[in-house]
């Protein structure tokens, strides 16, 4: 689904600092009512609300990621009185999306999904 025909195009991007967050945008065709849309995260992470970023352009965060979180697929779900939807990503696919970049993003992923898989060998011991 998506939310009623809504929806036009979903984009998908991390966002790196003192934490790891993903940020989905969400595009659409006429107004989400942000009070009729209820969102949930599977599996259940941190959301910030679903924001109204410009006109027919919205945002929501999955925020708090560990390290060893960074393998998983998380989605998150979206409904209203005229319909529902879900989108399931992970913070490696944005990776393997962007390896071969050749710029300082594709440096970065490469460094994220080395920093992830450590950290899960680390936690084997």
């Amino acid at each position: 689904g998506d939310l009623g025909g809504k929806v036009t195009d979903v984009k998908f991007t991390l966002v790196v600092g003192s934490e790891v967050s993903m940020k989905f945008y969400i595009y659409t065709n006429s107004e989400l009512d942000l009070q009729e849309v209820e969102v949930g995260c599977s599996p259940a992470k941190a959301i910030t609300e679903l924001y109204k970023e410009s006109e027919g352009r919205y945002s929501i965060k999955i925020v708090g990621l560990k390290a060893t979180e960074l393998g998983n697929d998380y989605s998150i779900s979206f409904s209203d009185n005229e319909g529902s939807m879900t989108l399931t990503y992970s913070p490696y696919a944005y990776a393997a999306n962007k390896w071969d970049g050749g710029n300082n993003l594709a440096e970065l992923c490469k460094k994220l999904v080395t920093y992830g898989d450590k950290a899960v060998d680390y936690t084997k011991d």
